[in-house]
């Protein structure tokens, strides 16, 4: 997902919102979210990142920490596990 690696990189993203992305970016956070087909709010989403160093430094900073949260080798393979002992014990 695009939207991953750019914040695994310390990219801030601007998204349109849609599931996927409303389930990685939290609107002010971590990134933008903007109604989709809206090309003004997009123009002012991206005018507001190149002129507001300070909003795209911290939403940059908290999407680096929010993936290595989530998406944490050790955190990602725990919920397999768990996810497999739910299914064996159905068995």
């Amino acid at each position: 997902n695009v939207v991953i690696e750019a914040g695994a990189m310390g990219l801030p993203s601007i998204v349109t919102d849609i599931n996927g992305s409303r389930d990685i970016i939290v609107d002010g956070k971590n990134g933008i979210i903007i109604p989709s087909k809206n090309y003004v709010a997009l123009y002012n989403s991206m005018e507001q990142m190149i002129l507001d160093e300070e909003l795209k430094q911290s939403l940059a900073s908290n999407a680096r920490e929010m993936i290595e949260k989530r998406y944490e080798q050790s955190f990602v393979t725990g919920c397999l596990l768990d996810f497999y002992d739910k299914i064996n014990a159905n068995v």
